[in-house]
């Protein structure tokens, strides 16, 4: 398993934007590659470049969506739940004003909800494999 910290550093020293951060790390996991959709990302950055939904949180709902497709209906709400209670808000615009004192916030906020994704994935996969045989 990867250093989901130090690999959040490594792309943001290599100029990916929180969005691509988090698809690039999703891919990962799913030992793929697509420069393209990576590429695509960009335009959740920023919150949509207007301070609006936070890149990270859509990127991480994409992450979902390509890993367990028919569940994301479940695993969104349940991903925007804990974020919005971890973090107090989904604005881009509130989460930088409440702490600009810190530049590595959204490095942190980067590494949690990847972490929090990728267990969301784990559980929901293990849920599964327990119902094929019940």
């Amino acid at each position: 398993m990867i250093d989901i910290a130090e690999r959040v550093s490594e792309l943001a020293d290599e100029k990916y934007c929180c969005s691509q951060i988090v698809m690039t790390i999703g891919l990962e996991v799913l030992q793929k590659e697509n420069e393209d959709l990576v590429k695509s990302m960009k335009g959740l950055c920023k919150g949509l470049y207007c301070q609006n939904l936070c890149g990270i949180l859509s990127a991480a709902a994409c992450v979902l969506s390509l890993h367990m497709v028919d569940y994301v209906i479940v695993l969104a709400p349940q991903l925007v739940d804990w974020f919005k209670k971890q973090y107090g808000s989904l604005n881009c615009s509130d989460l930088l004003e409440w702490n600009k004192s810190n530049p590595y916030f959204c490095m942190k906020m980067m590494t949690e909800t990847i972490e929090y994704t990728l267990q969301l994935l784990e559980d929901s996969e293990l849920l599964l494999e327990g119902n094929r045989y019940s």
